[in-house]
């Protein structure tokens, strides 16, 4: 297999695994604790029907944009396989240290709120974010040791998830 073909094969096993697995665990799993429990779709009206729309575009526009910024100011991709030569902290990661995952988590969020499952809501969310969160930390420590003083310094400065909150928050 050429260096070509497992980069592709990486990328390939990345997004069946954050657009389909991933999604399909937390809406599966959430689904069937609403029919479990007999839990009754939650009913929400045309603004915050309209409202969540706009925040999975936002969540979109994000992922695309911080993609842009690994490619433009990195030389390279969010795949560990074809990883930034330098340490991106212009653009989207100025926001924060993982925009891509946040943007992420705005469209998930806004699926699930759509979604009217309070399983999903209450349970199967906050437990991918309790797994991202848990991951995020080993891929700091990664990083921390890639980029050295750069990153300890990107860190104290940026917060890890939320913008415009302070990075001790976090």
């Amino acid at each position: 297999m050429t260096n070509q073909q497992k980069i592709l094969r990486h990328r390939l096993q990345s997004a069946l695994f954050y657009w389909l697995w991933l999604p399909g665990i937390v809406i599966g799993s959430g689904l069937a604790l609403d029919y479990t429990l007999g839990l009754h779709r939650l009913q929400h009206g045309v603004i915050a029907h309209s409202a969540a729309i706009i925040i999975l575009a936002a969540g979109l526009a994000l992922i695309v944009w911080s993609e842009h910024d690994l490619r433009h100011y990195g030389h390279g991709t969010s795949s560990p396989t074809m990883p930034t030569r330098t340490l991106v902290t212009r653009g989207s990661y100025r926001l924060c240290r993982h925009p891509m995952f946040f943007g992420y988590d705005l469209s998930a969020a806004a699926i699930v709120f759509l979604s009217g499952s309070p399983a999903m809501i209450m349970v199967s969310f906050p437990l991918m974010l309790l797994w991202q969160l848990r991951f995020l930390r080993k891929e700091e420590h990664i990083l921390a040791l890639r980029y050295h003083e750069e990153y300890t310094h990107y860190q104290a400065h940026t917060p890890l998830l939320i913008p415009f909150l302070p990075p001790t928050c976090q």
